[in-house]
């Protein structure tokens, strides 16, 4: 299996200089959380997500009047790594344990073919995954991003940053809760820069608490459940990390770097 064989085109082409309110609206319109950014119609320029450009609206010193009216480039990654079409999946799988790629672009010298993503690996290998006579709890791991639910959204917001997470899972005396996540506290503080004048903004953020902005809809697992409802559930709800919990208790977590080297062998 090569890169061509799971690449994805269906992820939308913008040029850099298009509007970040264009952007998400085509985001939400085709279902995707990133596009591919263009320096022209034919030239790759980077990869912009949901996250960057949340984060980095939400980070911006000077907030402008009308946020969303900044230009792709100001917000996407940029330069990117790219793979020829010809690349074996097990260097795909390599690149994204070593330097954590949620996704990365094919390409060669005449075109862009499309995107290659955990997710899109992940799927394409369900049937391999199924046939892996584990339980989940062979491969789970202590979770060490975790946070109490009355913690300041400063405080998790630090733990993010200086963790290197992009999930925290949110607990009380061991009792798994829920998740809350570097995008869902972006889009928080955005939209409190966007309500209050700036004098306000830090008062406003330190009201917040983790429970305020927390989500409690991620899928979790026992950990006697087979391995292979965890790359399901990464594939078919798109969840970076599955908690496992026995009862009410945190046991650990399984991420889908766990789940790519299990397919790596």
């Amino acid at each position: 299996m090569k890169a061509l064989d799971l690449v994805e085109n269906n992820y939308p082409r913008h040029r850099k200089e298009e509007r970040i309110k264009t952007i998400l609206d085509s985001m939400y319109k085709n279902r995707v959380d990133r596009v591919i950014v263009l320096r022209d119609s034919e030239t790759l320029y980077g990869i912009a997500t949901e996250w960057d450009i949340f984060h980095k609206l939400s980070t911006i010193k000077k907030v402008p009047d009308q946020p969303y009216d900044l230009p792709l480039a100001s917000v996407a990654t940029y330069p990117v790594d790219t793979l020829p079409p010809e690349t074996p999946v097990k260097t795909i799988i390599n690149q994204f344990l070593l330097k954590e790629y949620s996704s990365i672009p094919i390409v060669d010298e005449t075109q862009i073919y499309g995107l290659v993503t955990k997710r899109g690996v992940i799927s394409a290998h369900l049937d391999k995954i199924r046939r892996i006579d584990k339980e989940v709890i062979e491969i789970t791991v202590k979770a060490k991003g975790r946070i109490e639910p009355f913690k300041s959204l400063r405080n998790a917001e630090n733990k993010l940053r200086l963790g290197g997470y992009s999930t925290l899972i949110v607990h009380e005396d061991g009792r798994y809760i829920g998740v809350v996540t570097a995008l869902d506290i972006a889009k928080e503080i955005l939209k409190i820069r966007k309500t209050y004048p700036k004098k306000d903004w830090d008062n406003q953020i330190s009201k917040l608490h983790v429970a305020d902005v927390m989500r409690r809809d991620y899928a979790t697992l026992s950990p006697t459940d087979p391995v292979y409802r965890a790359a399901e559930i990464m594939v078919e709800r798109n969840q970076k990390i599955i908690p496992i919990v026995e009862g009410d208790r945190l046991i650990g977590i399984v991420t889908r770097r766990h789940v790519l080297n299990l397919i790596k062998g």
